[in-house]
């Protein structure tokens, strides 16, 4: 018996995305001035990584681009996560935390 994987075209294409960032397109999007916020590795809660990169882009003076992402998401554009997700993905470049402050298990740290 085998059975057919339905993909959602909406999550592969925030996927494709999100994996062109982490693999050379990276490249293109620092040159749109985008700043770096490190999502990966974080509590994937959608508010809690909209609250990241909403304080990434007001550190970095873009206190219309925090407020207008957030509006984006919240105001009935983003029907899923996925959709969410690839709004912040619009608005900042989203990578991994830097490795000195990625925590081990047990409360260790890498140095």
């Amino acid at each position: 018996m085998s059975q057919s994987t339905t993909v959602n075209p909406r999550r592969m294409e925030v996927l494709e995305g999100l994996a062109l960032q982490g693999c050379g397109g990276f490249i293109q999007e620092q040159k749109s001035g985008k700043p770096d916020c490190p999502l990966i590795s974080e509590n994937g809660n959608i508010f809690n990584l909209m609250g990241i990169a909403a304080r990434t882009l007001r550190k970095c003076g873009r206190q219309e681009q925090a407020e207008e992402m957030w509006e984006r998401i919240m105001g009935g554009e983003c029907h899923d996560y996925y959709a969410a997700l690839y709004v912040i993905g619009e608005y900042v470049n989203i990578t991994e935390k830097p490795e000195q402050d990625i925590e081990m298990e047990g409360g260790m740290t890498l140095e």
